[in-house]
């Protein structure tokens, strides 16, 4: 019997090839929209307080979770192996970042 090749496979190629992309756009507008939308709310008596909470929720926990659920609806197959593997991959980005910002300081 001759194997024949699904229909949708064309749309699998492409699904795997735009999930690196997709996952950079959807960290850099939640973790940035969240801290536009914070700063509506900015006050300097909480940011004395709460500085580390308000940048972890900002740049790891909201990011982190769209990314969970955006990577679950893009990936094709194996979804919860590359869902927990976007939230590793948005913890890098953040130390990443952090460890830049705090490079500039120099």
């Amino acid at each position: 019997m001759k194997k024949t090749v699904k229909d949708n496979s064309k749309y699998n190629v492409l699904r795997w090839i735009l999930l690196l992309p997709a996952l950079c756009l959807i960290w850099c507008a939640v973790a940035f929209g969240v801290a536009y939308i914070e700063g509506w709310f900015y006050t300097p008596e909480l940011w004395e307080s709460w500085w580390l909470t308000v940048l972890i929720a900002d740049f790891f926990v909201c990011p982190s979770v769209a990314l969970f659920f955006a990577t679950k609806y893009i990936v094709p197959k194996y979804k919860m192996w590359f869902a927990w593997g976007s939230v590793v991959l948005c913890a890098l980005w953040t130390l990443f970042l952090f460890s830049g910002m705090s490079q500039m300081a120099y």
